[in-house]
């Protein structure tokens, strides 16, 4: 198998009320999944990201939530349209990257059918969105 480079952006902990140890644990587990199958991960805080260009990336992995970090990717993914972006692994439930099932936005752990924006943005585009469970 072929080692890819992969973006693995955190994302703010405003967004992980009272869940910031667990999603940091998730977070974790899937760069060390992707690291220990030979692939290469680089970090970044969702600040980064906002005020940074990423490197030569194809693939990111992620769960950011903030409207100005959704905004960079629907740009980002624009620009990387031609360079035959395949997968998307995305955060799993989440409002803006969940694919099959989110969380429905009341912190109330209900989850409802549907696929997050970004999500829905890629699969638009015809970009596979797994999540963080689907390469358990």
């Amino acid at each position: 198998m072929r080692s890819l480079i992969f973006a693995g952006i955190q994302r703010y902990s405003l967004f992980s009320p009272n869940h910031v140890g667990n999603d940091a644990a998730i977070f974790s587990a899937v760069a060390q999944y992707l690291k220990e199958n030979g692939h290469q991960v680089n970090m970044y805080t969702e600040q980064e990201f906002l005020t940074n260009s990423l490197k030569d990336e194809k693939y990111i992995f992620t769960m950011m939530r903030s409207k100005a970090s959704v905004r960079k990717l629907q740009k980002l993914e624009e620009k990387l349209k031609d360079k035959n972006i395949d997968l998307a692994i995305l955060k799993a439930n989440s409002p803006t990257c969940g694919s099959k099932t989110i969380y429905d936005g009341t912190f109330s752990h209900t989850l409802v059918e549907g696929n997050g924006l970004f999500a829905k943005l890629l699969k638009d585009n015809k970009i596979m969105v797994i999540s963080e469970k689907d390469i358990e």
